[in-house]
């Protein structure tokens, strides 16, 4: 198991695993949320990367793996180095760390636990921030092309799709080619639409491909399938023919 603010050490079982923990967080109810700790090799006593903020349950399941984790307070404290932590239970079933001692195990209130270094507002919130969810990126889909004499795409009709709905989220338009190519290397899926007894059915995806002279355009992904190619879509004449 690998813990934050741990880095892995392959030659190194769990049960050898040694952490600093010197800062703590607690919360309304005089419990230890959050630590500040860092592991530390075990024969230079060299700190193995950068300290970490982590929610106590790392330190329990650290200790449960058979690591050891020290105390470190600061010299004002007069307490001495080297203190352990243990997992202990409370009453009502959830578990937390004290410190261990000849004498007997400190709670969670112990004069000894306060006597660490009290986590900065912003170490807590910058480790408290929720991972930002990812925005899905469009996908749209294209119904017909244009092309040139050499059979490649110069202009597209399409739209943007609501996946959810399986449905168009907004009309169809014609567009340049360029428009298509902008929006796959922003990453945005575009699907090709064949024609089907029952309207269109999906089964490609566009890439861009790049003409030796520089120009881009978009080809269709994979081996080539049969009926399944560009020009077994709906063409198109552009730019549009002038009315009379």
């Amino acid at each position: 198991m690998t813990y934050q603010g741990a880095r892995a050490q392959p030659e190194l079982d769990e049960a050898r695993k040694v952490f600093e923990l010197s800062a703590a967080h607690w919360d309304a109810l005089d419990q230890i949320s959050h630590v500040r700790w860092v592991e530390v090799h075990a024969e230079s006593n060299l700190d193995v990367g950068a300290p970490s903020v982590v929610p106590v349950a790392d330190v329990i399941d650290a200790l449960h793996d058979g690591a050891r984790v020290m105390a470190v307070f600061s010299p004002a404290s007069g307490l001495p180095r080297g203190l352990q932590f243990e997992v202990v239970e409370h009453p009502d079933g959830h578990e937390t760390i004290a410190l261990a001692s000849h004498a007997g195990t400190e709670t969670h209130a112990s004069p000894g636990l306060h006597a660490l270094s009290t986590l900065s507002p912003t170490e807590l919130s910058s480790q408290a921030e929720p991972v930002p969810t990812p925005t899905p990126q469009p996908t749209h889909a294209v119904s017909e092309v244009a092309l040139d004499a050499d059979g490649r795409v110069t202009a597209v009709r399409w739209g943007q799709v609501d996946v959810q709905r399986n449905d168009w989220a907004d009309t169809q338009q014609h567009a340049d080619v360029a428009s298509v190519v902008r929006a796959l290397h922003a990453g945005h899926a575009v699907f090709a639409l064949f024609p089907a007894t029952h309207g269109h059915v999906h089964e490609r995806e566009f890439m861009v491909v790049q003409y030796g002279n520089g120009l881009q355009t978009i080809a269709l992904q994979g081996p080539s399938t049969h009926e399944r190619e560009i020009h077994d879509m709906t063409h198109f004449v552009w730019p549009p023919l002038a009315r009379n």
